[in-house]
């Protein structure tokens, strides 16, 4: 029901961000999860809207804090084992550059 709500409003929300100047980032942690009908109009908003500097919108969908995690650290892991990266050099900066937003956002609505 989610997604056929987001297929809905997608358009309409890719023309006002348009109208108003704001960036739209999408996040997914499974983007498994979300239907190809859906994938390609959120590409069509992200790549229309990538150039506005007004404010930038993130949207998480399919997207869960551990699953990030998950990334950053198996990103972390093969740059260790590729020699790109040593142990003794992961802090919580090196962690911070390997999450979907190096940026603190100003608001967080999140649903349950």
């Amino acid at each position: 029901v989610l997604m056929d709500l987001l297929y809905h409003y997608i358009d309409e929300l890719r023309a006002e961000a348009k109208q108003r100047g704001i960036r739209i980032n999408v996040l997914s942690t499974d983007e498994s999860k979300i239907p190809k009908h859906i994938k390609h109009k959120i590409r069509q908003m992200v790549a229309e809207t990538s150039a506005n500097t007004q404010f930038t919108l993130n949207i998480c969908l399919s997207y869960g804090g551990r699953g990030e995690i998950v990334h950053a650290c198996t990103s972390i892991v093969q740059k260790v084992q590729n020699n790109q990266l040593k142990v003794q050099d992961i802090d919580e900066d090196i962690f911070s550059q390997h999450l979907y937003l190096q940026d603190n956002p100003d608001v967080i609505i999140r649903t349950s």
